[in-house]
């Protein structure tokens, strides 16, 4: 029988090969994949670290927002809220300043640029979070508005609960994606012990 044709015929001498292979291209190119992949861990850990703490205010000040103004939930409860928010401008005038307490986050400038090495997914769940803290911030502009109490509140009722909402949902990610990079460890013991676990070795020396 021919080897290599047949159901009964293994062709050992092209596997072996194609080991060889495989473990050539591991030799050479393991190193460099892993330290590759050691720096993008390493990026996107201090990329997080630098972001995470107004992503986690912003997410504390958001829930107070929607608990405390839970306008265009349709309950009784938020039927009275927003008869306040129309008639009084010290309510609404509250509200702004809850509102505000998002511009640390709003207000963080972001340029992919100066980050080549994070992940890109990381990148776009920061910049939704910042453009969601803004559009609550400008929310909160408009309800105390000069003009506020003269709008149509038929339409400002479901946009002001569309912004938290989907702030709410855009923090709330981020923060998420954030907590589970955003740890590396600061001294030279634990930096070998978890660079040794996260790359399966048992020695980090050639780092």
């Amino acid at each position: 029988m021919e080897l290599g044709v047949g159901d009964c015929v293994v062709w050992w001498d092209a596997w072996a090969a194609v080991g060889t292979v495989l473990a050539v291209f591991t030799a050479i190119f393991g190193p460099a994949i892993q330290r590759r992949f050691f720096l993008k861990t390493k990026a996107n850990a201090v990329f997080a670290a630098s972001y995470i703490p107004d992503v986690r205010k912003g997410m504390v000040y958001l829930d107070a927002i929607r608990k405390n103004y839970p306008i265009g939930t349709g309950t009784p409860t938020a039927a009275a809220v927003e008869g306040h928010l129309r008639d009084s401008s010290e309510w609404r005038e509250s509200f702004g300043l809850m509102c505000s307490k998002l511009e640390a986050l709003a207000g963080r400038e972001f340029d992919g640029s100066k980050w080549p090495s994070v992940d890109l997914d990381l990148l776009l769940v920061v910049v939704q979070a910042i453009q969601g803290a803004r559009d609550v911030v400008h929310s909160g502009k408009v309800m105390k508005g000069r003009d506020a109490e003269n709008r149509d509140w038929g339409e400002m009722i479901p946009a002001f609960h569309g912004t938290l909402l989907d702030a709410s949902r855009d923090i709330a990610h981020a923060e998420e994606a954030l907590d589970k990079v955003h740890y590396y460890p600061a001294d030279r013991r634990s930096l070998s012990k978890w660079l040794n676990a996260l790359l399966g070795r048992t020695r980090s020396s050639s780092y």
